[in-house]
């Protein structure tokens, strides 16, 4: 079996000076993601991962691949779309890592499906309604989910008088922390990312911050162990990594609240990321963000799993029932996929 992992900064998807304004911190995750996934699908006797790397970029090759990975040399961006599209087609499942925002996404999702592909992640009906927060929210809350009060805003709208601040300011099709901004009330200046021209603005949900990967396939969906999130102080929400077990009273709120939006998504199989926001002290758990695609808590989650994270996303994505255990001891990593040594001196 082979598996094609593409991941669209590290796969050369976009302009070097693209990749180097503001979206580093993408590439270092999409570098930990495909790292930590494509590793474990070497390890399985009989699958073939092919990464596909832009030989434009510093030490693509020192991200630390398993042997077993077949490298997909890329030249230049044209040289990309024509190599996705050609392994994609031969492919027995292909892996989509992109950010959300100008439909890039959407539209590999769609060119893997148009050359006979098959998508190991979320299809595109799946992928639009995540990748709109404005209509992911508005759908979530008419499923009965809790998401923050929000409302749409466009690029140097005023800040509402009568909104409930502090709130959060954040891009309508966005990624990963880019444009993402905290403000204390209406009269802070707001600075607009030129990339974004549509924001919602959010109210601000205190708690602690986790990710719960889904497992999706045509039988159902396998909810993975909660993970905490670690994300910057100064307002802006900069991933920094995880760790996990989180505690079991949380753990069990995270999951009930993952297998409730589970249940209204769109059908999909592969990897799913949910963000929410844990109440402190028992006040109310709310679903933050979906994304249609691997998140960086795999990393962290491949460690605890007795036997193989990836053989276990395959088995589900083909409608078998599977039986996971995963280690209690305490991973803590960095957004680079980096493991932090979690022992007391």
């Amino acid at each position: 079996m082979e598996v094609l992992v593409y991941e669209f900064f590290l796969a050369g998807g976009a302009s070097r000076s693209t990749q180097r304004e503001g979206n580093a911190s993408l590439l270092t995750e999409g570098a930990a993601m495909v790292a930590s996934v494509a590793n474990d699908l070497a390890h399985l006797d009989h699958v073939d991962p092919v990464v596909m790397l832009d030989r434009r970029l510093e030490g693509p090759d020192q991200i630390g691949l398993h042997q077993g990975c077949q490298l997909a040399w890329v030249d230049s961006e044209q040289h990309e779309q024509r190599l996705f599209e050609q392994l994609a087609a031969t492919a027995d499942w292909t892996i989509v890592v992109a950010p959300e925002w100008d439909d890039i996404l959407l539209s590999r999702a769609q060119r893997c499906l148009a050359v006979g592909g098959r998508l190991l992640g979320p299809g595109p009906d799946l992928i639009r309604l995540a990748a709109d927060k404005i209509t992911l929210a508005d759908y979530c809350k008419t499923q009965g989910l809790p998401v923050p009060f929000g409302c749409l805003l466009e690029q140097d709208d005023d800040l509402p008088l009568e909104f409930p601040y502090p709130a959060i300011l954040k891009p309508r099709f966005g990624a990963g922390s880019a444009g993402l901004r905290w403000l204390e009330n209406c009269t802070d200046k707001v600075a607009w990312a030129p990339r974004f021209a549509e924001y919602r603005l959010e109210q601000y949900c205190p708690g602690i911050a986790a990710s719960v990967g889904l497992l999706m396939g045509p039988a159902g969906h396998y909810v993975l162990p909660p993970c905490r999130q670690h994300l910057s102080d100064d307002g802006t929400f900069q991933y920094q990594g995880g760790s996990l077990p989180m505690p079991a009273s949380l753990a069990e709120r995270a999951e009930v609240l993952a297998h409730q939006v589970a249940d209204v998504l769109p059908a999909g199989v592969g990897y799913l990321g949910l963000d929410m926001v844990l109440g402190e002290e028992g006040t109310a758990d709310f679903l933050i963000e979906v994304n249609s695609r691997l998140t960086t808590s795999y990393v962290g989650l491949s460690q605890l799993t007795e036997g193989n994270l990836a053989e276990m996303m395959l088995r589900v994505a083909e409608g078998e029932s599977i039986r996971a255990c995963f280690r209690e001891e305490p991973v803590c990593f960095e957004a680079s996929g980096r493991l932090l040594d979690t022992r007391v001196s």
